[in-house]
């Protein structure tokens, strides 16, 4: 695993021959965790190689009931980071990949992708967070469906149905239209983009009044920060003196 750190933008790669097993997963969700404490990264991006790899599947059969309880979580980690997570998709995107996507704040894809959760083919179901994120991004009908039959879910459907952000036309374009997005991020305020993320996580499934006062207060909050302070007064400073 490689990560490339570019001013406050930092890229995870990996070896295309590796294999999405249980230490892969640990060590990318540390390797997330490090860079949630690094102070100068803002915006992380995960290469599309990491999207391409499969799951080890025989290796369930050899897990301990105390480690399968606690199996899916080092792939919800770019979901509980304060900053924000884009992912780059190209070709087949299975399994945990397509559950570690699931869990990234922005999916940009080419039209090579193809995304699809196929463990009840081998007696299973998905156990990463696939099945919720998805019955939240589809709905139940589309989701059931899909994962029922373990369906593949095309670019331009994945597109359509809101779970990839945006489609570029070749595999090559992916990381660069990535990176383009981590820049434009990282030129936002910092605390701003980081409420922001987690007012969404919280409002998802919160009622009206619970979001808009979890919105409201953010708001407030964010107000007396310098951030705020200091574009408000480039912006109107001189005109108030």
């Amino acid at each position: 695993m490689r990560v490339n750190i570019v001013s406050n933008i930092a890229e995870i790669d990996i070896d295309k021959e590796s294999k999405f097993n249980i230490s892969l997963r640990n060590l990318l969700s540390s390797t997330l965790i490090e860079l949630e404490k690094n102070k100068n990264i803002k915006v992380i991006v995960l290469n599309p190689n990491i999207f391409t790899l499969t799951t080890e599947i025989e290796e369930l059969a050899k897990l301990e009931v105390s480690e399968l309880l606690y199996w899916g979580e080092n792939i919800w980690t770019p979901e509980i980071l304060s900053k924000p997570v884009i992912a780059g998709l190209k070709g087949t995107v299975s399994g945990a990949s397509f559950q570690l996507a699931l869990a990234c704040d922005i999916r940009i894809g080419s039209l090579s992708t193809k995304l699809i959760l196929p463990e009840v083919k081998y007696g299973i179901v998905p156990g990463s967070g696939g099945i919720t994120r998805l019955v939240k991004n589809l709905g139940m009908s589309r989701a059931f469906y899909y994962i029922l039959l373990g369906k593949y879910i095309s670019a331009r459907e994945g597109y359509e149905f809101g779970i990839i952000n945006e489609l570029v036309d070749n595999d090559e374009e992916v990381t660069k239209r990535c990176l383009e997005l981590a820049e434009e991020i990282s030129k936002l305020p910092e605390l701003a983009v980081k409420g922001l993320k987690k007012i969404i996580k919280r409002i998802a499934d919160s009622p009206i009044d619970v979001g808009t006062e979890i919105e409201k207060k953010t708001f407030g909050l964010l107000s007396f920060s310098e951030d705020y302070k200091e574009i408000i007064n480039k912006l109107f400073g001189k005109k108030n003196t």
